[in-house]
Protein backbone atom coordinates (compact mmCIF):
# COMPACT_ATOMS: atom_id res chain seq x y z
CA UNK A 1 0.00 0.00 0.00
CA UNK A 2 1.56 3.36 -0.99
CA UNK A 3 1.97 6.08 1.58
CA UNK A 4 2.00 9.85 1.26
CA UNK A 5 5.05 11.41 2.94
CA UNK A 6 4.79 14.92 4.40
CA UNK A 7 7.93 16.68 5.58
CA UNK A 8 7.34 18.91 8.63
CA UNK A 9 9.39 22.08 8.25
CA UNK A 10 8.02 23.86 11.31
CA UNK A 11 9.99 26.89 12.40
CA UNK A 12 13.32 25.36 11.39
CA UNK A 13 13.80 27.92 8.61
CA UNK A 14 14.25 30.68 11.20
CA UNK A 15 11.95 33.02 9.30
CA UNK A 16 14.19 32.97 6.22
CA UNK A 17 12.48 32.19 2.90
CA UNK A 18 15.77 31.10 1.29
CA UNK A 19 16.31 28.49 4.01
CA UNK A 20 12.75 27.20 3.57
CA UNK A 21 13.29 26.90 -0.19
CA UNK A 22 16.40 24.80 0.38
CA UNK A 23 14.50 22.67 2.90
CA UNK A 24 11.67 22.14 0.40
CA UNK A 25 14.17 21.08 -2.25
CA UNK A 26 15.85 18.70 0.21
CA UNK A 27 12.48 17.20 1.18
CA UNK A 28 11.62 16.66 -2.49
CA UNK A 29 15.04 15.10 -3.13
CA UNK A 30 14.44 12.76 -0.18
CA UNK A 31 11.14 11.63 -1.68
CA UNK A 32 8.61 13.69 0.28
CA UNK A 33 5.30 14.23 -1.48
CA UNK A 34 4.55 17.50 0.37
CA UNK A 35 5.85 19.82 3.03
CA UNK A 36 4.04 21.39 5.98
CA UNK A 37 4.77 24.87 7.27
CA UNK A 38 3.33 26.49 10.38
CA UNK A 39 1.70 29.91 10.53
CA UNK A 40 0.53 31.26 13.82
CA UNK A 41 -0.47 34.50 15.49
CA UNK A 42 1.91 34.71 18.43
CA UNK A 43 -0.51 37.01 20.28
CA UNK A 44 -3.15 34.28 20.13
CA UNK A 45 -0.75 31.56 21.33
CA UNK A 46 1.09 33.41 24.11
CA UNK A 47 -0.12 35.95 26.66
CA UNK A 48 1.14 39.54 26.63
CA UNK A 49 3.13 39.18 29.87
CA UNK A 50 5.14 36.32 28.38
CA UNK A 51 5.66 38.06 25.04
CA UNK A 52 6.88 41.22 26.75
CA UNK A 53 9.42 39.19 28.76
CA UNK A 54 13.13 39.36 28.01
CA UNK A 55 14.78 37.08 25.48
CA UNK A 56 17.97 37.84 23.61
CA UNK A 57 17.83 36.71 19.99
CA UNK A 58 18.90 37.84 16.53
CA UNK A 59 15.47 39.48 16.20
CA UNK A 60 15.51 41.58 19.36
CA UNK A 61 15.38 41.49 23.15
CA UNK A 62 11.86 40.23 23.93
CA UNK A 63 10.01 36.95 23.56
CA UNK A 64 7.65 38.67 21.09
CA UNK A 65 10.49 39.82 18.84
CA UNK A 66 11.99 36.34 18.84
CA UNK A 67 8.69 34.58 18.16
CA UNK A 68 7.65 37.03 15.43
CA UNK A 69 11.12 36.86 13.87
CA UNK A 70 10.67 33.12 13.29
CA UNK A 71 7.36 33.58 11.47
CA UNK A 72 6.99 33.93 7.72
CA UNK A 73 4.52 36.56 6.59
CA UNK A 74 1.33 35.58 4.77
CA UNK A 75 2.92 36.85 1.54
CA UNK A 76 6.03 34.71 2.10
CA UNK A 77 3.85 31.63 2.59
Amino acid sequence: MPCYVVSELGLNGNGDVAIYRRMIDAAADAGADAVKLQKRDVSAVYDAAFLDGPRASPWGTTQREQKEGLELSVEEH
